[in-house]
This record gives structure tokens, C-alpha cells and sequence, in this order.
């Protein structure tokens, strides 16, 4: 039971950015907040307002979004600005949570969509394209093996111009991501002024992510290199009443550059994480602490040259669920929170 609890951490510290690279929606979705809940809902609406510091008034930010349900299953997500009744941002999510069209009012004034398509069950889609005022302008395709995606393909107004190979072990973990620069793909083009001739394009180098997994003793260890060389190294470390995370980035020549370490432990009430640089001088240090409604946030700093102390009291309904969230940065008002939870009938 230990060996599958660490195998499932080792794969969250890695999973996101496998997830980020396959699935190019991600870039324009802000994950959702202050949608944790009990009991069966409907809606739930989310008004967010921001002070300014030091002062006892409202602050021009102003953001506000409606997240609705269905079955206990989010199916959209609706974003507004600030005195504007027209939605910002719609996401729509399918029975299994996958998000299947996000759009927008305007993007660089022009109307903006996002479809996606799926044929079966795995959390990448079968395409994601990308609309502009209608006429599709991107596009990436996907090839799988069972759930896992083996090929992605990269369209610019229907060319192709790179594409990825994904490769796994047998415990289906990452250990090999391939990306092609096609002859259309994209580069650097040196004018003819220059060259005497012609313009000439020279093409970005393809590139490779490589992934290595091992253990030592009970510490669970993946090693990911950039073009055959040491980019970062995750830790995860699983014992009584704490788990571990150490994620370490090398630069270029192979060195140090920097060091996190984030426990968590087990009773869910106290956190911190820990960074470092390459000559081990303390970057930053945020510890949290939970105790009944209120959240406490310890945070020092090398750069901001102060401690800081970031607090979170919240106020519950007759269902358990927090309706009014105030935020304090060092004693001062910092935002408040207030959300309108529609039930089930």
C-alpha cells in the first residue's frame, strides 16, 4: 500500500507539466477557485472584491464568476468584469469534467473560441481548436495508444507545422517526449538584403524531454532531462504523518540554480515550503497554518527584505459551507469573498 501512495505522489509532481504540454487549452483557463462545497448544489456564484493597501476602500478589481452544477458535476463556468453583465469568459465542461468549448467576448478585439473533441474516455481530446471571428486558425491533433497520447500534431490554417512523439514505460510513465520542426515548421528567416539572393529560413532544432524513475531506500526519484542534459530532479518522500516533495533545477552547465522543499502533514493542518538558491541562501519560506475557520499564511522572503503574514477567516451557512471569506495581509483588510450557493431541491 506505502509503494502505491508514493508512486501516486511521484506522478503528481510530474503530471502537470506532462498535462500543460499536451493539452494546449490549459494556457488560457484559470483554474477554479472557492468552489469547495458540501451537500448537493446547483450554483454557486463567487464575487471577489480587492482593497487597496493600507486603505479601507474598495480597489478597482472587482471580479465575479458563476459556476453551475449538475448531478454534483461542474458543467460551466461564467466570468465577468467589473459593471459588465456581458460574460468575459464561458467554460463548458462535458459529464467527466473535461472542458469541451471555452470562448471569450473579444480577444485582441476579435471573437474568441476554443472547441475541443473527444472519442472516449482519457482526459486529452481527440483536437483542440482554436477560432478566431469563426474561421479556425489552429488546431492540435491528437493519436493515442488506449488512454495515453503517443502523437500530437501542431496546425497552423491547416499546415502542419511541428509535431510530438510521446513515449512511456510500462507502468505507462512518461520517459521520452520527441517534438519535430517541420519544413513548414517555424524559424528564423534572414532577408535577402542579408543573404544577396533570396530570403533564407533556417528551422528551430527539434527538441526532447527524457524522463529517468528510480528509488532509493523511501524516496521515489524522477530525473528529466532537456536535450540530454540535467534540467530538474523530483523527490517525494512518504513518511509517518509527513510527506515530502523536493524539487531541484539545474541550469544549462549542469549546476544547481535552485531547491524546493514542501511538507505537508497529515492532519491537514500545517503546511510549509521552503526555497533555496545554488550557494543554499533562503529565497523564500511560506508556512501555513490551519485552526478552526482561520487560515494563517507565515511568509519571509530574500527579495522583499520583510516577513509577512497572510490570514483567512471564513463565515458558514446552516449547510457547513463558508459564504463570507476575509483575507488580512499583516492586519490589514485585504479582500473579501463572498459566494452565493444555489441548492438542490
Amino acid at each position: 500500500m506505502k509503494i502505491e501512495i508514493k508512486t501516486f505522489l511521484l506522478f503528481l509532481l510530474i503530471s502537470f507539466s506532462i498535462y500543460s504540454q499536451q493539452n494546449p487549452i490549459n494556457r488560457y483557463v484559470v483554474p477554479a477557485r472557492a468552489l469547495d462545497y458540501q451537500a448537493c448544489v446547483d450554483s454557486i456564484r463567487v464575487k471577489s472584491s480587492y482593497f487597496k493597501k493600507n486603505r479601507m476602500e474598495l480597489d478597482t478589481i472587482n471580479r465575479e464568476y458563476l459556476a453551475v452544477f449538475n448531478n454534483a458535476k461542474l458543467t460551466k463556468r461564467i466570468s465577468y468584469t467589473e459593471n459588465d453583465s456581458t460574460p468575459s469568459q464561458t467554460i463548458v465542461y462535458d459529464s467527466l469534467g473535461r472542458i469541451t468549448m471555452l470562448k471569450r467576448k473579444n480577444h485582441y478585439d476579435k471573437k474568441f473560441k476554443i472547441v475541443q473533441y473527444f472519442s472516449n474516455t482519457s482526459q486529452y481530446p481527440d483536437s483542440t481548436n482554436f477560432y478566431f471571428n469563426n474561421n479556425k486558425n489552429e488546431s492540435y491533433r491528437n493519436s493515442f495508444r488506449d488512454s495515453l497520447v503517443i502523437r500530437q500534431e501542431h496546425y497552423r490554417r491547416d499546415t502542419l507545422r511541428t509535431y510530438s512523439v510521446f513515449k512511456y514505460d510500462e507502468a505507462d510513465r512518461l520517459i521520452e517526449q520527441i517534438k519535430v520542426n517541420t519544413k513548414n515548421g517555424y524559424g528564423i528567416i534572414i532577408g535577402k538584403s542579408i543573404t544577396g539572393t533570396k530570403d533564407e529560413k533556417t528551422l528551430y532544432p527539434n527538441d526532447s524531454i527524457t524522463y529517468e524513475y528510480h528509488r532509493a531506500g523511501d524516496t521515489l526519484i524522477s530525473q528529466k532531462y532537456s536535450n540530454g542534459e540535467l534540467d530538474e530532479i523530483s523527490k517525494a518522500v512518504t513518511q509517518p504523518g509527513v510527506k515530502t516533495e523536493i524539487k531541484e533545477e539545474y541550469s544549462r552547465m549542469g549546476y544547481l540554480s535552485e531547491r524546493t522543499i514542501a511538507r505537508k502533514y497529515a492532519d491537514s493542518t500545517n503546511s510549509n515550503e521552503y526555497r533555496f538558491n545554488e550557494e543554499k541562501d533562503t529565497l523564500s519560506a511560506l508556512k501555513t497554518h490551519k485552526e478552526s475557520k482561520i487560515i494563517v499564511w507565515d511568509y519571509s522572503g530574500q527579495y522583499s527584505g520583510s516577513t509577512s503574514m497572510r490570514t483567512s477567516e471564513t463565515e458558514n451557512d446552516n449547510r457547513g459551507n463558508w459564504v463570507i471569506k476575509r483575507e488580512r495581509l499583516d492586519g490589514t483588510l485585504n479582500s473579501v469573498i463572498i459566494r452565493e450557493i444555489i441548492y438542490c431541491n
